[in-house]
């Protein structure tokens, strides 16, 4: 035992040691700021957990359902100042990458862009964004965007309102294909670091598993930007929140704030790792678990929460597949297998004997 309390002894002083408050800069204090979005990333993600979607501007949604406006004023600061400390974080932790291993900058590079593509999405799915984008062109054209194409601009009535939100339609979706490219070419250059780690260390591969892990992990979140950078916010993501009115809110609250804690505490554990506070084995295994269980405590948890008024399939077209037609087969397999909604339910149903009614969206 008592080598045990040395040894978690020395890991806390190499822990207090640590420049938490000057590093980059004192305007940019990595450590402080990766502590403040640790710290509120885990009060948001345990807000979602246990059904308090507060935080997300559920108001604004219930206003918008009940034709109102006032709460419009009601800015969702936790969500923010989260978003906000989180991409602080990875900007600072750019410019440190210069005190890491050579071998090793390349990869930490890349994980400071991917986490600040994540804040990117975490603002540009909040509800009061949705909101702000689409409201005009609703009020002006009362279009069922489930009856038209997949683009932005369209419609007859109203036309400088429907121009003048056309031009931002367009510039917010050129902005969109860009941050989700360079994310997932990050995501997917994980990949060659984890076989590189793999093979460099066959005695202990556990570090090449939990970095493949999380490649896969992480490029599962961005199917919903992918989906946006082709069909833009008019028609498809106006639609999509026609049909499930809380999925703004649940795609932050259970996928991108999630995602992103996670990356943070996992690149949290590779700086105690480079200044090693912890080994390789305990940086792989807590990095598998936290991944395992974050992902399916939130597909989870969501199912139980938002059932119905939101949906957790991972491709989703504005209109669903239409059964039994042959040249649809594929799409309809990849409809059916990514819905984590039904498995979420199935798990529910067969495991704790929790049955989830489902409507008819």
């Amino acid at each position: 035992m008592a080598p045990k309390l040395k040894l978690i002894q020395r890991r806390v002083e190499k822990a207090r040691f640590l420049n938490w408050t000057s590093a980059p800069s004192y305007l940019l204090p990595h450590g402080l700021v990766g502590l403040l979005s640790i710290f509120i990333g885990t009060h948001l993600v345990y807000c979602s957990l246990t059904g308090n979607l507060s935080p997300y501007a559920g108001p604004l949604y219930q206003a918008e359902l009940n034709g109102h406006d006032e709460y419009m004023h009601k800015i969702p600061y936790r969500v923010l100042i989260y978003a906000i400390s989180t991409a602080m974080n990875a900007l600072s932790g750019y410019q440190l990458v210069r005190s890491a291993p050579k071998d090793a900058q390349p990869l930490f590079r890349k994980c400071a862009v991917l986490q600040m593509s994540i804040c990117y999405f975490i603002l540009r799915f909040m509800p009061h964004t949705s909101y702000l984008l689409h409201r005009k062109i609703i009020e002006t054209n009362d279009v069922d965007f489930r009856a038209h194409g997949n683009q932005c601009g369209g419609g007859d009535n109203g036309v400088q309102n429907w121009e003048l939100d056309n031009h931002i339609c367009v510039f917010v979706q050129g902005l969109d294909i860009i941050v989700t490219i360079i994310a997932i070419i990050c995501a997917l250059s994980f990949l060659g670091f984890a076989i590189d780690a793999k093979n460099k260390n066959n005695n202990n591969p556990i570090i090449g598993y939990a970095v493949a892990f999380g490649a896969f992990a992480v490029l599962l979140p961005f199917a919903y930007p992918v989906q946006l950078s082709l069909y833009g916010q008019i028609p498809w993501w106006t639609c999509i929140q026609q049909r499930y009115p809380f999925q703004s809110i649940a795609v932050v609250a259970y996928i991108y704030i999630p995602t992103s804690l996670t990356f943070s505490s996992i690149l949290f554990g590779a700086t105690l790792l480079h200044r090693k506070v912890i080994s390789e084995n305990e940086l792989g295994i807590a990095s598998i678990i936290v991944i395992s269980s974050c992902f399916v405590s939130c597909v989870l948890m969501q199912e139980i929460h938002l059932p119905n008024v939101s949906t957790q399939r991972v491709y989703l077209p504005c209109m669903d597949p239409s059964f039994g037609e042959e040249e649809q087969f594929w799409e309809q397999w990849v409809w059916e297998a990514l819905d984590f909604s039904s498995h979420s339910r199935f798990v529910w149903s067969n495991i704790f004997g929790v049955n989830i009614i489902r409507g008819f969206n």
